[in-house]
């Protein structure tokens, strides 16, 4: 059994690993490019700099399809905080459907700052502590 879809693809390492196993499983794996909008050294992913370039040489990959991208901003006390980050990534977003028209997932937002990343075009939000609790 395989995963529908992985979320958090942060090198192009990795993308041809996964692509090497999804061929040897006869499938093709959806991914998003895991992006540190921010540029904090703590957080994985591809610089907003590097990532159209880096996406590009990811396109001879078969066994991978880029379904979108995933970023994760810094810490903020207030959601409205958020929405530089936010707008940064759908810009970015809409380069890399320039290199992947079917990379129709914009993942950006958890719990506390939902609202804000779906007002800036998130099309899928992490909501877990909603959902869960702390």
């Amino acid at each position: 059994m395989g995963f529908e879809t992985i979320q958090s693809m942060d090198s192009a390492d990795l993308a041809r690993r996964l692509s090497r196993l999804a061929l040897e499983r006869g499938t093709r794996q959806d991914v998003l490019l895991e992006v540190n909008i921010a540029g904090e050294q703590a957080k994985h992913g591809w610089e907003t700099s590097d990532l159209i370039g880096e996406a590009r040489a990811l396109e001879s990959l078969e066994g991978i399809r880029v379904a979108g991208m995933m970023c994760m901003g810094p810490q903020a006390r207030e959601a409205e905080q958020m929405r530089p980050y936010f707008k940064k990534a759908r810009l970015l977003w809409r380069e890399l459907i320039g290199v992947f028209p079917e990379a129709e997932i914009l993942s950006m937002g958890m719990s506390q700052d939902f609202e804000v990343a779906i007002e800036e075009g998130a099309t899928m939000v992490r909501v877990g502590r909603a959902i869960f609790k702390p």
